[in-house]
């Protein structure tokens, strides 16, 4: 068994000559405030919620990486979530009907697996109108996201107190017999209460793509890819806070739903007393140091978390490219399912060949045929398989959608005409017939080639098709009938005094039955490839305290690697002097107005 770390540093061999010492240090700290009333015995319980979650990250990287992302994860700077939180401020709410707390400063660190916050303010009683506080209120708390708005589809976080301290600012006379009445409230009724504060990322729990026609060349019905989607693990590290997603597509019948983790809030470590805090205060000191340096090692050998660490962004939005495959696929698959094709307007085939005749002399040219073929109608259903995608250099996803043309029909115009030659214009003379046919589009299967270009746009990550120029060919066959009148008026010229010598009526149908076996190549529409946006991305507007906020953005450029898709943004917010777009108005599956510019 691998020797426990923390079993490594042994306690100073006299440990009550470091205790004497230590005396007057305790003396002083212990008068820095009148009374403490917390759940947790002030800092030292917070060192040790500290040293359990860097174990525990510790831990969680031994058999993967620091930070889960098997899925999607979002990374805010602890510099946003402070800039926000001051936003909402000053907190001003009253204690008991006796005093009144102005809450008008914040401090926040993300650091080892915890993600604290500091909150400060100043106490009056409540019926002095005027003056300086007489105390000074600091409140320690835990920030977690727990929280996700049906509304909105904005991710929320939840403030948990740990800690409180009071501090006279007034004479210590007047002051302290106001500061140990106040300190018998307690933390749940100093504190705060309920205060949640947004996170500035829209998390959708659908996939919209939207409805084609009903006029033009294609109908498709608008289809929905319901997801499932939950915050697996909330990590504060390096400053940062790290939201890792588990994005999956939704069973059929499943409601929308995006869930947090397991509150953690509830457990509070022992806390030893105080002259053994200080007594182990630098081994411990020792022993985190010793977690961390085991955390940059591994995360420095994390070829998929290491350029995300390095960014210098405040927010990071980053998709594995499993995701992205799986995604795509489930939209095209569900978009394409069943695809009304028109495509016949206008739609012209020209075809042409020589004619030979036996003359005395061998072989001989006689003549030249063609055929002009206008469609005034050429309908059919199309649905597609799962498709295969693979992730092309750069930021590229190539598809290949395995399709089914089901019979169809259309209806056209055949014009044909016969061009004899000089010799035998002698006795054959020139003609053209025009007959309406009417024919079926034969079943067929087709491979549906499409590319996809992954990029940022509007503080989200997009896969946006590239306009094909492929053609397919829709196999056709003529109506019995409309094959008789055919043959009929090519018959008809079949005679002695017409073109009996050197047309024969039967080798120019088997050239227009292979001219229809061959079919016609089209191009499909380009609609039938449509944008997907992937469900996380950052919104322009979060309220906070009341007011409304601006998140103003400087997006990067998109990041590729081996195993996932990723861009940063640098993030300010500001006040908003104009009211945000309606909740409800904001339609998934395109760029949102509530977005960030591009």
């Amino acid at each position: 068994m691998a020797p426990n770390p923390r079993r490594a540093f042994r306690p100073h061999r006299k440990p009550w000559i470091l205790i004497l010492a230590l005396i007057p240090l305790a003396a002083a700290l212990g008068g820095c405030g009148w009374g403490r009333n917390g759940r947790e015995a002030g800092p030292g319980g917070i060192a040790q919620r500290r040293t359990a979650s860097l174990e525990r990250l510790v831990q969680a990287s031994a058999g993967g990486r620091v930070v889960p992302f098997d899925h999607a994860m979002v990374r805010i700077d602890q510099r946003l979530i402070q800039s926000l939180l001051r936003a909402s401020m000053p907190l001003d709410y009253g204690v008991g009907g006796q005093f009144r707390i102005l809450i008008d400063s914040a401090q926040v660190n993300f650091q080892d697996g915890l993600a604290l916050v500091r909150l400060g303010g100043g106490v009056r009683s409540l019926g002095a109108a005027s003056g300086e506080p007489f105390a000074r209120v600091t409140f320690d708390a835990e920030l977690k996201v727990l929280e996700f708005d049906p509304a909105l589809h904005n991710l929320r976080c939840r403030l948990y107190l740990l800690d409180f301290t009071l501090d006279a600012t007034g004479p210590a006379g007047a002051s302290k017999d106001l500061i140990e009445r106040l300190g018998r409230f307690g933390l749940d009724a100093l504190g705060p209460s309920a205060l949640t504060l947004p996170i500035p990322i829209q998390v959708d729990p659908q996939i919209r793509l939207p409805e084609v026609g009903p006029s033009g060349e294609i109908r498709i019905q608008p289809a929905v890819v319901p997801l499932r989607i939950a915050v697996t693990a909330v990590t504060a590290w390096r400053g940062r806070l790290w939201i890792s997603l588990l994005v999956r597509v939704a069973a059929p019948g499943a409601a929308d739903s995006l869930h947090a983790p397991v509150d953690s809030s509830t457990i509070r470590p022992s806390t030893p007393p105080f002259w053994k805090r200080l007594v182990h205060a630098r081994q411990d000191q020792d022993y985190i140091q010793k977690l961390r340096d085991t955390l940059d090692l591994r995360v420095s050998r994390d070829s998929l978390l290491l350029p995300i660490v390095r960014d210098s962004g405040d927010v990071v939005l980053a998709v594995r490219q499993g995701l992205v495959r799986e995604l795509l696929e489930e939209a095209t698959t569900r978009y394409l399912r069943h695809v009304e094709l028109d495509i016949g307007s206008n739609l012209q085939i020209h075809e042409g060949g020589e004619l030979s005749a036996k003359t005395p002399f061998g072989q001989a040219h006689a003549g030249d045929w063609l055929v002009h073929i206008t469609f005034k109608r050429l309908q059919a259903i199309l649905s597609a398989a799962p498709p295969r995608l693979t992730v092309q250099n750069g930021n590229r996803v190539h598809m290949v959608v395995p399709a089914t043309i089901h019979q169809g029909e259309g209806a056209a115009t055949l014009d044909f005409t016969w061009h004899p030659t000089a010799l035998a214009s002698m006795v054959c003379r020139g003609f053209t017939f025009s007959e309406k046919i009417e024919g079926v589009v034969m079943p067929n299967t087709y491979d549906l080639v499409g590319d996809f270009n992954v990029f940022a746009r509007g503080g989200a990550i997009v896969a946006e098709p590239v306009v094909s120029v492929q053609k397919y060919p829709l196999m056709l066959d003529l109506t019995p009938d409309s094959w008789a009148r055919a043959r009929h008026a090519l018959v008809e010229q079949d005679k002695l005094l017409r073109c009996g010598l050197f047309m024969n009526p039967e080798n120019v149908m088997q050239k227009l039955h292979r001219l229809a076996a061959v079919g016609i190549k089209v191009r499909l529409p380009h609609v039938i490839f449509q944008r997907v946006e992937f469900p996380a991305s950052l919104t322009r507007f979060v309220q906070t305290g009341g007011r409304w906020m601006e998140i103003v953005a400087i997006p990067n450029e998109l990041r590729v690697t081996s195993q996932a898709f990723w861009y940063s943004a640098n993030v300010s917010a500001d006040p908003s002097l104009r009211p945000p777009p309606p909740p409800g108005t904001l339609p998934s599956g395109a760029v949102r107005q509530d977005s960030l510019p591009q």
